[in-house]
């Protein structure tokens, strides 16, 4: 899998474990070239056998696992090793309790094309790797903000989402400046994702007034089809050097939202941390290696 560019993948530095991001510009994943080994399954899903989909086996990996029941627009829930979808799909879930199976497609590939009304968008399983895979998406667009207040302030730091899966002011206005440029694969869809998993991740970090400056600059700043929007680099930096400082001085790093689906209201966010942890977390127990605690959203940085 070739390195992502900063302007291809602005999440795809997140030191989360397990956070799926779209990456509204499409990235694709690379073939190997005169290699004898096969492919992961996240790159090629069709090489599982009949009664299994390719899954997140832990955090870092996918592979073939046993398929759960969900059938194409079931809900689901992005269970770590346990399948809750059919054979050739995954779970797109954006919130902490609600996800969808959706199938596995190419955007090279015309024999494993979407349906009419989906687009074929590329994800990314944020854990050490930063795997990728596609799934079909619905294409949508939307000219008006879903739900204005849907982004409420945190107790330390602005931007901490209510976490109603809504689409918040700032992420419609960015899908809908990224539809303006007409490019290729490029939907409302997607970039709300992408959006919506910034809002998850970084605000609980300390990081919100950097990723919303970076939002504020995409939702001006002119588009490239080839690399998304130009001229935001500073913005970008900011909340990647932002997260940096914050995993070097917690020594925790953010969780995905099934995991916050297990932290109480006084400590919503889940983290991985790797030795004491910081004031106001509390241990989730778990059957992981790793410890994962539930945190309040930590000081803005």
């Amino acid at each position: 899998m070739p390195p992502l560019t900063p302007h291809r993948s602005a999440l795809a530095r997140s030191a989360g474990f397990l956070l799926v991001a779209a990456l509204s510009w499409g990235v694709g994943c690379s073939s190997s070239s005169g290699a004898s080994t096969p492919l992961p399954c996240n790159e090629n899903p069709w090489e599982c056998q009949a009664g299994q989909t390719c899954w997140p086996k832990d955090p870092t990996t996918f592979a073939c696992l046993n398929s759960g029941a969900g059938k194409v627009g079931d809900a689901c829930l992005d269970a770590v090793g346990s399948p809750t979808c059919g054979d050739g799909l995954a779970c797109l879930q954006l919130t902490s309790s609600d996800g969808t199976c959706a199938a596995y497609c190419s955007k090279t590939d015309p024999s494993r094309a979407c349906p009419s009304g989906q687009t074929c968008t590329a994800l990314t399983l944020l854990g050490v790797g930063g795997l990728q895979f596609q799934v079909c998406v619905a294409t949508v667009s939307i000219s008006t903000p879903a739900d204005a207040g849907s982004e409420a302030a945190g107790p330390t730091d602005a931007g901490v989402p209510a976490g109603d899966g809504s689409a918040s002011a700032a992420c419609t206005a960015w899908a809908n400046h990224e539809v303006a440029a007409a490019c290729p694969g490029t939907t409302a869809a997607s970039t709300i994702i992408t959006c919506q998993q910034g809002e998850s991740l970084y605000p609980p970090e300390g990081c919100g007034a950097a990723w919303q400056a970076y939002v504020a600059c995409a939702t001006q700043a002119p588009y490239s089809c080839a690399n998304g929007p130009t001229g935001c680099d500073t913005q970008q930096n900011a909340y990647f050097a932002c997260q940096s400082a914050f995993a070097s001085s917690s020594g925790c790093t953010r969780l995905g939202a099934n995991n916050d689906a297990k932290c109480a209201a006084a400590t919503p966010y889940a983290f991985g941390c790797l030795s004491s942890l910081p004031t106001g977390c509390v241990v989730l127990p778990t059957s992981s290696s790793a410890t994962i605690a539930c945190c309040p959203a930590f000081p803005a940085r």
